[in-house]
């Protein structure tokens, strides 16, 4: 559903449908965070080029209670969210064009805050756009949502780190002023642990590619092209938005 909607509006091209596969996330990797996107070395010469979109399971220990919170939170619609995320246009669509478009020193150095923040405006993006159909405006309120939920990741990875914020009040924090499912903040919180500036890094790349689109918008006026914004943005490899400027001809 994706593909064909990302397709008929001539978002992007995408890459063949079997560099991609969903598997349950590895017992090891459990616990923190609902999915998570792998992609294979980028360096790799190998004929088949193929990542992988990991989601964790239901924890079959949790009491029936943790299991409606947590399924509460990630619903029908939710779920679709994040595979924009993590594979369609996210994730994967841009780390196959870092393949294609290979530098070696992007590939190895590549900058995060770039790469969710791609995955967080392609995400939008589609909602905007209208997917769902007759259901796009819950498409559009649980992207919303997203948004709060990435802004307060950012609260709270500073906060946590710098001493300016208990465990206790990190998980009501995103309960009470979040909207968050208790099930949900409480694997957030582990996430906040384990992944120091991570959290931090999707609204950082959300907001400057948002404020790259409005100055693009601005310069080429009607003859604005979103295919060839999103490729042009993703063609170079994963590098700071702020280099970017310079390939749309901006100072």
């Amino acid at each position: 559903a994706l593909r064909n909607f990302i397709e008929n509006q001539n978002l992007i091209g995408l890459p063949p449908a079997e560099t991609l596969s969903v598997e349950a996330m590895p017992p090891f990797k459990r616990g923190v965070s609902e999915a998570e996107y792998l992609a294979p070395g980028i360096l790799e010469e190998k004929p088949q080029w193929k990542a992988t979109y990991f989601v964790d399971p239901v924890d079959p220990n949790w009491a029936p209670i943790r299991v409606e919170s947590y399924l509460r939170a990630n619903n029908d619609y939710q779920v679709q969210l994040t595979g924009m995320h993590e594979a369609y246009p996210g994730h994967h669509t841009q780390f196959y064009y870092s393949k294609r478009h290979l530098d070696p020193l992007r590939a190895v150095l590549w900058n995060p805050p770039f790469t969710e923040g791609w995955a967080a405006y392609s995400t939008a993006l589609m909602t905007k756009l209208g997917y769902g159909g007759d259901k796009n405006l819950r498409y559009r309120f649980f992207d919303l949502k997203a948004n709060i939920r990435t802004a307060m990741n950012t609260l709270i990875d500073t906060k946590l780190h710098s001493g300016w914020m208990t465990e206790k009040d990190a998980v009501r924090f995103m309960v009470e002023e979040g909207f968050q499912e208790q099930t949900v903040a409480e694997k957030k919180l582990l996430r906040a642990q384990l992944e120091t500036t991570q959290l931090s890094q999707y609204f950082l790349g959300l907001e400057e590619i948002q404020q790259l689109e409005k100055d693009v918008r601005r310069a080429k006026g009607t003859s604005f092209n979103q295919r060839e914004f999103n490729e042009t943005l993703i063609g170079h490899g994963s590098m700071p938005v702020r280099y970017l400027r310079t390939l749309f001809q901006l100072n």
